[in-house]
C-alpha cells in the first residue's frame, strides 16, 4: 500500500497538470555556476529574441523619378468611421510628387475617395511634423492635378507626414488604395491607412516586413519572438475579442512554424474604462487629469490582472506548445515609469493615489504619533494626511539633497511611490505565475537606476528605485530595458540603463532592448528615441550590432533586436550576419557558463537616490555622477559592471576599485560597514557621501569622515567647477572639470599628511584629493569624473587595464572585446590592433 506521502504528491502533481499548459516545451531561468541561462526543457538555450512590430508593421517602397503605381488591400475588421490615409517619405532634401489617389470599397464596387489635386487640396489634407507650428520650409504648388511638394532637410520637419482624414470603413468591407507618385530622387514611401483616435490602430497599408524578418531571425537561430499586444481589455458584458492577436501570432508562425511567442501585452485600459473611473486616472499638480491610470488604483491592479489572465488562458489554449512566456506592460512607453516623469508637472494627486497614500502611512507608522515625530509635525494625522504639495516635493531652492528631519513627508511620499509601481509589477507577476505556471517566462521593464538618476524632478519622480524588492520575487524571470540612451553612438561603449549585475547576481536574467536605429530606420525617416545615435550606413549598423552582442556575451545578458519603427530595420541578412558571427561565442558561454566578476564596480543606492531634490537638482548632481559618468567609465580600458549597493555590503562582489557615485544618505551600522569594506579596495568617494546621517535625519560633517575616512568641511553654495592641480594634470586630468553651476552641498577636503591634492575649487580649497596606499581613495567634491581620473584610479587600485589609450573594453573568461573610441592603434597585452571607430576586435 502507497504512504500518505506517495499519495498527496500525486495529487499534487495531478492538480498542476490542470492547473497548468499541458503540453509545449518549457521555458524558465536556471543559474548554472552562478550565471542565469535561458533554458528549453531544461537545456541552456541562447537569450536571444527578436522583436517585430505588429501594430504598425507596414512595409514601405520607393518613390523613382518614373511615375508609378503603389497599391494595397485591407480588410475592415470592425467599423471605423474616423479613418486616415497617412502618407510618409522621409526627411530628405527633394521634390515628391502625387498625381492621383484612390480609395475603393471592393466590397460594394464604390469608389470611397478620389484625389485630385487643384489649389483647394489643403482644405482636405493635413500635415504634420515635430515643428509644424513654427511654419518649417515646405512649399507646395499645383498644377494640372499634380501636387507638388518640395521638402528641405531642417529640425522642424522631424516626423513629417501628410494625411486625409474623414473617412469611414465598413466592417466585413474590403478596400484598395491606389497611388500614383514620383520623387526627383529614390526615396523610401509608406502609404498606411489608421483609425485617428485613441491609440491610432493600423489598419492597412503594404506588406509587412515581420515576416521577412522572422524568417532571417530563424535562419540564425533565434526562434523567441516578441511583439505588442493591444486590445485586450473586456467592457463589462462584453466577450474577449482576441482576433487581432491571433493574427499576429499565426503571421509570425506561417513565417517560422518553430517560433516560440512573448507577446509584449499592453495593459494601458481603453477608453471607455478611463471614461467610467475618473477618480483612478493620474492626476498632475497643475490641475491636468492624464488619460492614464494611477499605478496606485487598486482598481486598475485587479482589473489589469483580469485581463491578463483572460488573455494568458486564451494563449494558452489556442497556442499551447508555441508559448514561451508573456510581458505585461504598462506605464510611460510600456516601462513601468510614471507617465511624463521627464517633464515639468508632478503626479500624483488622484483620489485613488491619495487612498494608497494613507494606506502605505498607516502600514509604515500605524500610529499618529510615530508619523508626527518622522515629520516632525505635531499636526499631522494618518487618517488625513495629504499628498505633500508641489513646493513641498520640488524642495528647497539651492538645496540637493532632502533632509528626513526636515523634509520627511515629501521623502516618504518619494519612497511611496517607488512601492506603487513595485507593488503593481509584483500584483501582475503573480497573475503570470498562477495563469501559466512556472514553465512560462515572465518579464518586466523595470530598474533604469542610472538612467533616470537625470530626470529633472528628482530620480524618484520615475518609480524605479524600488528594485530589490523586484529583484526578490520568484515570479519573475526577466527584467530588461532599452539599452541606454547614453553612449550608444558608434565609438561608444554602450550601457545598461540600470544595474544590470545585480539582477544577474539575484539569479534573474537582464534582457537589453536592442532597439538600434540601423541605416534603414534612417532611411524610412526614423526619430524614434536614439536615433541621433544611430546608423546611416549598412557598415554602420554592422559595428553597432556587433559591439552590442559583444557586451551581452560578455556580461551574460539576453538581448532582443527590436524593429522599433515597423519598418523593417532588421530585415538585411547582413545584419543576422552579425547575430552568426557571435553564435560560437555564446554557445561555448552556455556548455561552459562564466560568471562576469569586473574589477571595478558602479554602486547606487536606491534610498539616497530618493533623497534628490526636484527643481533641476539632478542636473548638477546625480545627472553627470551617476548617468554621464558610465561613458567616462567605459573608456578606462577594463571592464566596469553596475550594481546596487547592496550587493557590495552583502560581499556578493569584491571589486579592486569601487565607485561610490550616489551613497548619501546612510545610518551609522552602513557608514561603519563601508569604510571596513573601503579598507579592503580602492574607492572614489563623490560629491557628499554618508552626508545625510539617518539615525539623526540631519545632514552631518562627521558622517561624511564616518564614511569615507575624509574630513571635509561644507562651503558656500557655489559652482562645482574645478581647476586641476600641477599634480592633478601629471595624472592626466584636464585643466577644469565639472559643472559650471550652483548646488549645495559643496564639501571640501581637509587634508592630511600623505595626501595628494589633484585638483581646488576656484577659491583654492581642495576638491578632488586622493589618499595613496595599497587601498587607494580618493575624495571628489565635485559632480564629474573625467575618464582620464577614473583610469588613475583604476591603475593604482591594481585593476587590469587591457588597452594602452582609452578604449571600451568588455571581457569574459572565454573572450575579451576591444571597440575604439577613435581610429587607431590599440595595443592590447602583446597584441597590436589596428581600429576604426566603432570597430570591435574579439580576442581570445
Amino acid at each position: 500500500m502507497k504512504d500518505l506521502t506517495t499519495i498527496l504528491f500525486a495529487a499534487g502533481a495531478m492538480s498542476a497538470l490542470l492547473l497548468f499548459p499541458l503540453s509545449g516545451a518549457s521555458f524558465r531561468v536556471e543559474s548554472s555556476s552562478g550565471v542565469p541561462q535561458l533554458t528549453r526543457d531544461g537545456v541552456p538555450v541562447r537569450s536571444r529574441m527578436f522583436w517585430g512590430h505588429t501594430f504598425y508593421s507596414a512595409g514601405s517602397t520607393e518613390l523613382r523619378p518614373d511615375w508609378s503605381v503603389t497599391s494595397f488591400e485591407f480588410p475592415a475588421y470592425e467599423d471605423c468611421s474616423v479613418g486616415a490615409l497617412h502618407l510618409r517619405f522621409g526627411e530628405e532634401t527633394g521634390s515628391v510628387f502625387f498625381s492621383r489617389i484612390d480609395i475603393e470599397d471592393l466590397t460594394t464596387g464604390n469608389m470611397l475617395k478620389s484625389c485630385r489635386f487643384d489649389d483647394g487640396f489643403q482644405a482636405e489634407w493635413r500635415f504634420w511634423s515635430a515643428g509644424i507650428d513654427r511654419k518649417p520650409p515646405l512649399n507646395f504648388t499645383t498644377q494640372s492635378g499634380i501636387l507638388r511638394i518640395d521638402m528641405t532637410t531642417d529640425p522642424r520637419l522631424r516626423g513629417f507626414h501628410m494625411y486625409l482624414p474623414g473617412l469611414k470603413f465598413a466592417k466585413g468591407h474590403r478596400y484598395r488604395v491606389t497611388i500614383r507618385g514620383r520623387a526627383d530622387a529614390p526615396r523610401p514611401f509608406r502609404p498606411t491607412v489608421h483609425r485617428q483616435k485613441d491609440n491610432h490602430q493600423l489598419l492597412g497599408g503594404l506588406p509587412s516586413a515581420l515576416p521577412d524578418q522572422v524568417k532571417l531571425a530563424a535562419k540564425s537561430g533565434v526562434n523567441i519572438v516578441s511583439f505588442k499586444c493591444t486590445g485586450i481589455w473586456v467592457p463589462p458584458g462584453g466577450r474577449p475579442d482576441y482576433s487581432e492577436l491571433d493574427r499576429f501570432c499565426r503571421q509570425i508562425l506561417e513565417a517560422n512554424p518553430g517560433a516560440y511567442l512573448l507577446p509584449r501585452i499592453k495593459l494601458d485600459p481603453p477608453a471607455w474604462w478611463l471614461r467610467r473611473n475618473p477618480d483612478e486616472l493620474m492626476q498632475f499638480d497643475d490641475g491636468r487629469c492624464g488619460a492614464s491610470p494611477s499605478l496606485a488604483s487598486r482598481k486598475y491592479r485587479k482589473d489589469a490582472a483580469e485581463a491578463l489572465r483572460l488573455l494568458i488562458d486564451y494563449c494558452e489554449k489556442s497556442f499551447p506548445d508555441r508559448m514561451a512566456g508573456y510581458h505585461p506592460a504598462g506605464g510611460n512607453t510600456d516601462e513601468w515609469f510614471y507617465v511624463d516623469t521627464w517633464k515639468k508637472p508632478l503626479n500624483g494627486y488622484a483620489p485613488a493615489t491619495l487612498s494608497a497614500w494613507r494606506a502605505w502611512l498607516k502600514n509604515k507608522y500605524r500610529d499618529d504619533a510615530r508619523l508626527r515625530k518622522a515629520w516632525n509635525d505635531p499636526t499631522a494625522r494618518l487618517e488625513t494626511a495629504s499628498v505633500p504639495d508641489r513646493k513641498t516635493r520640488r524642495g528647497t531652492p539651492g538645496r540637493a539633497l532632502r533632509l528626513p528631519a526636515e523634509e520627511g513627508a515629501a521623502l516618504d511620499f518619494a519612497f511611496f511611490q517607488q512601492d506603487t509601481v513595485a507593488e503593481t509589477i509584483l500584483a501582475l507577476a503573480r497573475t503570470v505565475r498562477e495563469a501559466a505556471g512556472p514553465d512560462r517566462l515572465c518579464v518586466f521593464f523595470y530598474g533604469y537606476s542610472f538612467e533616470f538618476a537625470a530626470v529633472p524632478n528628482g530620480p524618484a519622480a520615475s518609480g524605479h528605485y524600488a528594485l530589490r524588492k523586484i529583484l526578490d520575487s520568484p515570479d519573475i524571470d526577466i527584467l530588461a530595458g532599452p539599452q541606454s540612451y547614453q553612449d550608444r553612438h558608434l565609438g561608444g561603449g554602450g550601457t545598461t540603463m540600470g544595474p544590470a549585475e545585480s539582477v544577474t547576481l539575484s539569479g534573474k536574467l537582464w534582457f537589453n532592448e536592442d532597439d538600434t536605429s540601423t541605416h534603414i530606420a534612417a532611411r524610412t525617416g526614423n526619430r524614434a528615441p536614439g536615433w541621433e545615435n544611430g546608423a546611416h550606413t549598412q557598415e554602420e549598423s554592422r559595428l553597432l550590432l556587433r559591439r552590442n552582442l559583444a557586451i551581452a556575451a560578455a556580461h551574460n545578458y539576453g538581448t532582443w533586436w527590436m524593429d522599433l519603427g515597423g519598418t523593417g530595420w532588421f530585415n538585411d541578412r547582413s545584419l543576422w550576419k552579425v547575430m552568426d558571427e557571435f553564435r560560437p561565442i555564446e554557445e561555448k558561454l552556455l556548455r561552459n557558463p562564466a560568471p562576469f566578476r569586473p574589477e571595478i564596480a558602479l554602486l547606487t543606492d536606491e534610498r539616497s537616490m530618493c533623497h534628490i531634490a526636484g527643481e533641476d537638482a539632478s542636473l548638477t548632481t546625480t545627472a553627470p555622477l551617476a548617468s554621464q559618468v558610465r561613458a567616462s567609465l567605459n573608456r578606462v580600458g577594463a571592464p566596469a559592471g553596475l550594481y546596487l549597493l547592496d550587493d557590495l555590503l552583502a560581499e556578493r562582489i569584491a571589486p579592486k576599485l569601487n565607485l561610490f557615485t550616489s551613497v548619501y544618505a546612510l545610518d551609522r551600522i552602513t557608514r561603519t560597514r563601508l569604510r571596513k569594506l573601503a579598507e579592503k579596495s580602492g574607492a572614489v568617494w563623490c560629491w557628499a557621501p554618508g552626508c545625510i546621517d539617518l539615525d539623526r535625519g540631519t545632514f552631518s560633517i562627521q558622517a561624511v569622515r564616518e564614511t569615507t575616512g575624509f574630513t571635509v568641511e561644507e562651503l558656500e553654495a557655489g559652482t562645482f567647477q574645478v581647476i586641476s592641480t600641477e599634480a592633478g594634470r601629471r595624472a592626466g586630468l584636464p585643466d577644469q572639470f565639472g559643472p559650471d553651476a550652483d548646488q549645495k552641498p559643496r564639501l571640501a577636503v581637509r587634508p592630511e599628511k600623505g595626501d595628494i591634492v589633484l585638483a581646488t575649487y576656484r577659491d583654492g580649497k581642495p576638491a578632488v584629493v586622493l589618499r595613496p596606499g595599497t587601498a587607494p581613495q580618493l575624495f571628489c567634491g565635485t559632480t564629474e569624473l573625467p575618464p582620464p581620473l577614473l583610469r588613475h584610479m583604476a591603475e593604482l587600485s591594481g585593476v587590469q587595464i587591457f588597452t594602452d589609450r582609452p578604449a571600451n573594453v568588455y571581457a569574459n573568461p572565454h573572450f575579451r572585446a576591444v571597440n575604439a573610441p577613435e581610429d587607431g592603434i590599440y595595443r592590447a597585452g602583446e597584441r597590436q590592433l589596428h581600429l576604426k571607430k566603432g570597430e570591435t576586435a574579439i580576442l581570445p
